[in-house]
């Protein structure tokens, strides 16, 4: 499942990121690894931008 697809307030654990090794790069300096667990906080209108936690 992609992390657009969750629902506010729903958990997930990161299971593979599909992006280019400098887009993978900054999600790992801010945390976003493999094994992490988010919780979705909101979407913009579109689904484009995602607030994790």
């Amino acid at each position: 499942m992609l992390a657009n697809q969750l629902k506010k307030g729903e958990n997930a654990t990161i299971i593979k990121i599909n992006a280019e090794k400098t887009l993978r790069d900054r999600f790992s300096s801010l945390g976003i690894v493999l094994g992490e667990e988010i919780t979705i906080i909101e979407y913009s209108l579109a689904k484009q931008t995602i607030k994790i936690s």
